[in-house]
Parts: C-alpha cells; sequence; structure tokens
C-alpha cells in the first residue's frame, strides 16, 4: 500500500534551493542525515495531464492567492507574472533561486467533488 509521496528538486544548487524552501515559503525541515534535507509537504495532489512529452510539474496551491503571493513577495519571492484566472484556479508563477518557474494556485474546486 502507498501510504506517500517523495517529491525532488533537483538543483545545480542544492543550498540555495534548500534556503529558498526553508526561510521564502516557510516549509518545515529536518536533516535526513548527512545534510540531506527533507520539506514536510502540506496537503499534496497527484494530476496526470497530456502533454507533448514526458515530464514532471512542481505546484503549490494556496486558499488566498492575493495574501500568499503578498506574503511571499514579502520575503523576497519573485513572481514573474501576475494574476492570471483559469477554470479550475487562480494562478502566478515564482521563480525558483536557479530561475526556473513554479506555478502557485488557488483552487477553484473542491477536494475530490468536480467542478461546475
Amino acid at each position: 500500500m502507498i501510504t506517500g509521496m517523495h517529491i525532488m528538486i533537483n538543483s545545480t544548487d542544492p543550498a540555495a534551493t534548500a534556503a529558498f524552501l526553508r526561510e521564502k515559503l516557510g516549509l518545515p525541515s529536518f536533516d535526513a542525515g548527512g545534510g540531506f534535507m527533507i520539506f514536510e509537504a502540506p496537503e499534496l495532489e497527484l494530476a496526470n495531464h497530456e502533454a507533448d512529452g514526458a515530464s514532471y510539474d512542481i505546484s503549490f496551491f494556496c486558499d488566498d492567492i492575493e495574501a500568499t503571493k503578498a506574503e511571499l513577495e514579502g520575503r523576497g519571492v519573485t513572481f514573474t507574472d501576475g494574476i492570471g484566472e483559469e477554470t479550475w484556479g487562480r494562478t502566478a508563477n515564482f521563480a525558483l533561486p536557479d530561475g526556473r518557474s513554479v506555478l502557485l494556485y488557488e483552487r477553484k474546486y473542491a477536494r475530490g467533488k468536480p467542478i461546475g
């Protein structure tokens, strides 16, 4: 039986990425040994989407995108766009220390219930 998921963010500068996750996003963490940091994840969902090629993406969701965006910007997080509207949520993208973009969204759906 599957009891959880482990997501890896591979980076050319893992120390900067770890500091970003801890200090900017406020994720609690612990050292699993040898300096390998594990960040405790909040609620998690797994989605499957059609794409031109195989890939993996990570995104974060929140209850109030305006408040969360303002809080993260106050911690020094750089957003690469404004707040957008999708059928499934309100979105904004922020940059990791290596420049990769990560999606933040406010869900328009309730967990376990279809939209509409």
